[in-house]
């Protein structure tokens, strides 16, 4: 293999709203920019569902939180630390806006069917919405064909996610 022919692929396992895998993502890009310019680099993203029996409307996050981490003060330090990585990264994360804690899958659901068609770049510029709400996952979807925007919810694609 030649120095031109140098390519990185890599697989990402991550839940569109975990703020340590939107840290991870930025660090990821950021470490890609660094590498010399004949590399070619190809990102998969894998969904991995962190609370795959969180109800499908979501819940409350700050009951969510202190149920997860034991306490406020636990929750508290815990946000300071991935507020501080995502500062580091160039994330302003603002968890002060956040009220509730979304149920994915529908989500995952549409990233993969993204990669399918090669349109994954066009939903990670959404993944800081309310992922539960089918109604805005319809949304992202809508400058897609009709028969993609269909796929999303079919019994297949729920299969392979």
């Amino acid at each position: 293999m030649s120095h031109n022919d140098t390519s990185v692929h890599i697989e990402v396992y991550s839940d569109i709203v975990c703020p340590w895998c939107y840290v991870g993502k930025r660090r990821l890009e950021q470490a890609l920019a660094l590498l010399e310019p004949e590399t070619r680099s190809y990102v998969s993203w894998r969904h991995f569902e962190l609370n795959p029996t969180m109800p499908a409307r979501g819940m409350d996050r700050r009951t969510y939180l202190e149920a997860k981490f034991g306490s406020l003060p636990r929750v508290e330090s815990v946000l300071e630390q991935v507020w501080e990585a995502g500062k580091q990264s160039g994330i302003v994360f603002a968890f002060d806006r956040m009220t509730r804690v979304p149920n994915t899958f529908d989500a995952h659901r549409l990233v993969w069917l993204a990669e399918q068609h090669s349109r994954q770049e066009q939903v990670s510029r959404h993944s800081s919405t309310d992922t539960s709400r089918r109604e805005l996952i319809s949304v992202i979807g809508m400058r897609w064909p009709s028969s993609q925007r269909r796929e999303v919810w079919s019994a297949n694609v729920s299969r392979s996610v």
